[in-house]
């Protein structure tokens, strides 16, 4: 009779969680950076890829029509989205898109 309890109690308390944790897709952040000119931009993008991080840069205008760049960085955890939110210059602009779920990258 003890056997059946602790039989059920170690099914309905241990598995699911690991089922669950098994079955939970990765989450992508995916981080918009505007730089202020085009030097500082290609720096910050170079100091990012030094860090071996998925990049994507473009190269764009602001209002008074001068090259800046955008920068597209993919984190896949929390310390690679500390270390992107510690490098990232006060003079720059970014938005956060949160969060991508992806499967496998």
């Amino acid at each position: 009779m003890y056997a059946t309890i602790f039989l059920a109690t170690f099914l309905g308390n241990y598995l699911p969680p690991k089922l669950l944790h098994y079955l939970d897709k990765d989450k992508l952040f995916l981080y918009e950076v505007t730089s202020q000119d085009l030097e500082t931009g290609m720096a910050f993008a170079d100091k990012l890829r030094e860090y071996d991080l998925q990049v994507n840069t473009n190269i764009c205008f602001n209002n008074s029509r001068e090259k800046t760049v955008t920068v597209r960085v993919y984190s896949k955890s929390k310390t690679t989205s500390k270390l992107i939110e510690k490098s990232i210059p006060p003079s720059f602009n970014y938005n956060i898109i949160t969060p991508v779920y992806s499967s496998g990258i």
